[in-house]
């Protein structure tokens, strides 16, 4: 089942428009969220004109997009679709993000953040509501993607090394490297992981081993790991983590 809802991003017409510069911002930026799409001028291409995600940040309930495009003297639509699937115990919410510039000619690069009032759908509203829904952020336009949690920041999906991160042993890890996770962030004095659990491709590395340190990663959402069911479960918890398919690895 599938739902679009647009935004409307209305930016001041400033007769310097084509200067990279601009006083963009809250005073001359309003959006406008509208369910019956009354702003859209009818359907627009699938995959939409440029832009780029820059951050994913998910509220109570919202799931709050940072974009840039290149424009700023007409207005901006945003519409989205979403899917929802369950992987493994969560709930992963697909938002498809299309944009739709009006034929803007103009140069400037505005930066705005889109809210995307995923709590409007019921059945992602009781996901969030249950605290086991995971957000993917697709940009329509060139596949990339975000993947981000309630409480935990986003991450970037790619196939390339554009992804800071250290590795780390944890306690009772298990995964493609054993109890070597990737730690990439602190919520409430605790650490969040993630949890390498497939290759991506098998020339990335010989062995099932990888030492501590400072790395550049190109992951992306997966399925969980399987556990080899001959090896005993450790019963402590080494924290929040999320399992990830690595496509790329080099160290720092």
């Amino acid at each position: 089942m599938t739902r679009t809802i647009s935004f409307l991003i209305c930016l001041a017409v400033i007769t310097a428009c084509g200067d990279d510069e601009l006083p963009f911002g809250d005073d001359n930026t309003s959006i406008i969220v509208d369910d019956n799409n009354q702003f859209a001028p009818g359907i627009i291409d699938p995959s939409g004109d440029g832009f780029e995600i820059a951050d994913v940040v998910v509220g109570d309930s919202t799931v709050d997009v940072t974009v840039r495009y290149s424009g700023g003297c007409e207005a901006h639509i945003f519409d989205f679709t979403h899917s929802i699937k369950k992987v493994g115990t969560q709930v992963l919410v697909e938002l498809n993000l299309v944009h739709s510039g009006n034929g803007d000619t103009c140069e400037a690069y505005p930066t705005t953040t889109v809210p995307l009032e995923v709590g409007k759908v019921a059945e992602i509203k009781q996901a969030m509501t249950d605290g086991n829904v995971i957000f993917r952020v697709v940009n329509a336009y060139d596949m990339s993607s975000w993947v981000a949690v309630y409480g935990m920041p986003a991450f970037p999906e790619s196939q390339d090394c554009i992804f800071e991160i250290d590795a780390e042993d944890v306690i009772c890890g298990d995964g493609l490297f054993a109890n070597t996770w990737f730690k990439y962030a602190e919520v409430d004095g605790g650490p969040v992981y993630l949890q390498p659990s497939y290759l991506g491709s098998l020339s990335i590395l010989s062995s099932n081993e990888l030492e501590e340190g400072r790395y550049k990663v190109g992951v992306g959402l997966s399925e969980p790991f399987q556990s080899d069911p001959n090896i005993g479960i450790c019963q402590a918890y080494p924290g929040p983590s999320l399992p990830v398919v690595i496509y790329c690895i080099e160290k720092i």
